[in-house]
């Protein structure tokens, strides 16, 4: 997709700085892991250039803890290799509105490697916001898919529950979002391996379902029919086939 030069007034390279203040940096909680072999490549590399090709990028901001402090948003291995050899760090600043603007950011600069997925989203997101924390809690906790447990924490509404969980909009609104989990975990692991749209039809007539159905009954109807659940891929056929067979 190509940028429409109309729609861009102006676009700036921020001064690049240098410094040795080491303690002046800090590491994000929720950016990936210093990995020792990137590391060591990353000094190879430096080495085998002479130079270094592209600064650390930074903001500064008090949306992480309260004190406004200096970030590494991209480049932590770069700093990590400098800062252990002594040498000078050349870095950019630039800025962000809040907690939003900054995971944003972070996971844009990194699709150019390697694109976020939605659990990194929600791993970015749980520092910073309760409702993220719960999240990632009952995902783990339940082991079903990350866009299965937000539904249920809307309440069954249907709509764009990944676009809220990147844009950071993501909340719980359904009071009985974990005891819900709790259940639909159970029927989950009978469904097993059958295909991911059928399974996304089974949590659709569950919560349709909730307030009447018999959860026993329902798990002993998955176990009896797994055959044909395992066999089913037409999302639209399997939802008939499950409210009026397996959700009696």
């Amino acid at each position: 997709m190509k940028m429409q030069a109309n729609n861009i007034k102006s676009i700036t390279m921020p001064k690049v700085k240098f410094t040795k203040n080491y303690k002046s940096f800090h590491f994000l909680p929720f950016n990936r892991d210093i990995m020792p072999g990137h590391v060591e490549k990353m000094g190879s590399s430096v080495l085998y250039f002479n130079s270094i090709i592209r600064p650390v990028v930074t903001c500064k901001t008090d949306c992480i803890d309260g004190q406004m402090k200096r970030y590494i948003m991209d480049a932590q291995h770069l700093f990590t290799t400098l800062s252990s050899q002594g040498m000078e760090i050349p870095y950019i600043e630039i800025p962000v509105k809040d907690e939003i603007d900054l995971v944003n950011k972070i996971a844009r600069m990194n699709s150019s490697s390697k694109n976020w997925h939605l659990m990194d989203y929600v791993t970015a997101f749980k520092t910073l916001i309760g409702d993220y924390r719960q999240l990632f809690k009952w995902r783990n906790q339940y082991n079903i898919e990350p866009l299965m447990v937000a539904r249920i924490c809307a309440g069954g509404e249907r709509g764009s529950q990944s676009k809220s969980i990147k844009d950071g909009s993501f909340r719980i609104i359904n009071s009985k979002a974990e005891k819900m989990c709790n259940a639909f975990s159970q029927i989950f692991m009978a469904v097993g391996s059958s295909d991911r749209g059928i399974k996304h039809s089974f949590l659709q007539v569950f919560m349709d379902r909730y307030e009447t159905y018999d959860h026993e009954k329902t798990i002993q109807s998955i176990n009896k029919n797994i055959t044909i659940v395992r066999a089913m891929s037409d999302s639209s056929e399997a939802y008939k086939y499950i409210a009026t067979t397996i959700f009696k």
